[in-house]
């Protein structure tokens, strides 16, 4: 696993609870 594809799966994260607000 790559550091880019870590990071783009904490960025989705942080999106989802965003869009959840």
């Amino acid at each position: 696993v790559n550091e880019s594809h870590m990071e783009f799966l904490s960025v989705s994260e942080f999106l989802v609870e965003v869009a959840d607000d």
